[in-house]
């Protein structure tokens, strides 16, 4: 591609104005593939809108236009993350022409990809939920989403890049509580911590105690009170991480009161 055609090309993405300056890409990478005749590199964020610069093939970068994926409604689970993404190609190029994918990667991992199937209608992508599996629990994973434009007659362009989503899978659930002791009015409760290191725990009572939140915090272990004597309750236990976001929750325990 001619300098003149890059930058007709680059005018198209851009509403008519190219970027000012183009400029070689340096420092770590932060996304690579385990090939390494096919490594991308995203540097940092940059921008008061969070955008990122990212390389092409030929060694100039550009600011993306792509929007950033997001979680889905419950989207967070111990081993999955369920996403929302779709985009609006550039004015005069419609969605057929491009090639999308869903790259993702967790701290001092490869970058894995999920080629995006995404429907066509009107020359735009609609929104579609992905899920990714098979990831670790209670773990960030950084995010982004790549366009690709198919190749027309052998004229390569750079692909464009999303600006990374930060997404924290939840803990694995805990297993279920032991009752340690029974008072007239209250009963004592511990379980194991998780495994995966959640950020604290939260114990909940069952439809004698209207599903309600008794304990909350980072012990392992808690005293439920208020309690009527020689009534029975149950109890189940889940896991939160740095976010909030819940594991499922363990199996019930039944405890009675003296």
């Amino acid at each position: 591609m001619s300098e003149s055609e890059k930058a007709e090309w680059l005018a198209s993405l851009f509403g008519g104005a190219a970027p000012s300056a183009l400029t070689t890409l340096s420092g770590p990478s932060l996304f690579r593939t385990n090939s390494e005749n096919n490594t991308s590199r995203l540097s940092s964020p940059g921008g008061a809108n969070g955008s990122l610069a990212r390389a092409s093939s030929l060694g100039a970068i550009m600011e993306s236009t792509l929007p950033v994926p997001t979680l889905a409604d419950s989207g967070a689970k111990a081993q999955s993350l369920s996403v929302l993404w779709g985009w609006q190609p550039p004015v005069g190029q419609s969605a057929s022409d491009f090639a999308c994918r869903l790259e993702w990667r967790s701290d001092g991992a490869s970058a894995q990809a999920l080629e995006l199937n995404l429907s066509s209608i009107h020359s735009r992508f609609e929104p579609a939920k992905v899920t990714i599996k098979g990831l670790l629990s209670n773990t960030t994973y950084y995010l982004r989403a790549v366009a690709e434009r198919r190749v027309v007659d052998g004229d390569e362009a750079p692909p464009l890049v999303s600006a990374e989503a930060h997404m924290l899978t939840v803990p694995e659930a805990p297993p279920a509580p032991a009752v340690t002791s029974r008072a007239p009015t209250s009963v004592s409760l511990r379980w194991r911590p998780s495994a995966d290191g959640a950020s604290c725990y939260a114990v909940y009572g069952s439809a004698a105690l209207s599903f309600a939140k008794v304990y909350s915090g980072s012990s392992c272990e808690c005293a439920v009170e208020g309690l009527e004597a020689g009534g029975t309750y149950g109890f189940r236990v889940c896991a939160l991480n740095a976010l909030g976001g819940a594991s499922e929750f363990s199996p019930e325990v039944a405890a009675s009161t003296a």
